[in-house]
């Protein structure tokens, strides 16, 4: 049995998550538009941009909420676009938490 992609694994060059031609329309809007991504072990990368420039609809499309229109992702150099939200967690993907609230609820 292959070894599973996790928090230390990466692919021969070091990448851990590579995102190519990543594209997601909803009806005439193009929310994410060919997005290519590459994250390297021991890496930190931050994604930054104004109130609807996609932002969430890109992480939401890398943890499989969305489907993308066109694309491909990979983990630790296996192919994951095609694999459900469950299966690319337990390949090591960690799923999006939508907001900050959420894990961090105010103190009474």
């Amino acid at each position: 049995m292959p070894a599973r992609a996790g928090v230390n694994a990466s692919s021969s060059d070091g990448t851990v998550l590579a995102v190519r031609g990543l594209a997601r329309s909803f009806g005439g809007l193009r929310a994410v538009d060919d997005v290519d991504l590459t994250l390297t072990q021991a890496s930190v990368t931050g994604l930054l941009g104004p109130n609807g420039s996609g932002k969430t609809t890109l992480f939401n499309l890398i943890d499989g909420t969305v489907r993308p229109s066109s694309g491909r992702l990979t983990l630790a150099g296996r192919r994951v676009d095609r694999r459900g939200r469950q299966a690319r967690a337990r390949a090591g993907l960690c799923p999006h938490v939508p907001a900050a609230t959420a894990v961090f609820p105010a103190s009474r």
